[in-house]
């Protein structure tokens, strides 16, 4: 009878610690492609960010919700003729989808900053961004995504705390296992 007390409180305390935001961020990754639209410029990257962007209707703008940046470009007409960016030359990024869950914008900007090669890059339209040094813009890119990867579990403080609690209560000998859901993704890439 006892066990089955402590069997409660630990269950109802579990279920409080649920209810206050115990649970898994998922991440998920993508990878970029860009396209220069005036020279033979190119460029990859991938970027990482709480999979909760990809529900329906989503307008993202925080940038803490963009955990991983990375972006090489190649094939520059100015000097250097290659040059690369990472999270901290950002100042913020969008990230929309539609009704279906479509990504129908990707873009980020440096406001005033620059990467370690001068450049900087700005968001002008949807899927589009200027890659720009000291003398304006160099070329502007499009974006599109070639690759989206499966979601990685990533546990929340909170949750990694509930699942202690929960193995202390129980004296449970085992792991825990997370789900791990597939995201079927698609990308709008049309014309602003």
């Amino acid at each position: 009878m006892k066990l089955l007390n402590k069997f409660g409180i630990a269950a109802g305390l579990a279920a409080s610690l649920s209810v206050i935001g115990v649970n898994e961020a998922e991440a998920a990754s993508l990878n970029l492609t860009f396209t220069g639209t005036n020279t033979s410029a190119t460029g990859t990257g991938t970027i990482t960010f709480d999979d909760a962007a990809l529900a329906p209707n989503t307008f993202t703008g925080t940038f803490d919700s963009l955990t991983a940046f990375e972006a090489n470009f190649t094939g520059l007409p100015t000097a250097p003729s290659s040059t690369s960016f990472n999270l901290s030359d950002l100042t913020s990024w969008v990230f929309v989808t539609d009704s279906n869950a479509s990504i129908t914008d990707i873009n980020f900007f440096a406001r005033g900053k620059t990467n370690t090669d001068g450049y900087s890059v700005e968001g002008t339209a949807p899927n589009t961004f200027n890659l720009s040094n000291a003398n304006g813009v160099v070329d502007t890119f499009r974006v599109s995504v070639t690759q989206a990867a499966e979601p990685t579990s990533i546990p929340e403080p909170s949750s990694a705390l509930g699942s202690a609690l929960f193995v202390t209560l129980f004296g449970v000998n085992g792991v825990l296992k997370s789900k791990s859901k597939k995201e079927q993704l698609s990308f709008s890439n049309s014309k602003a």
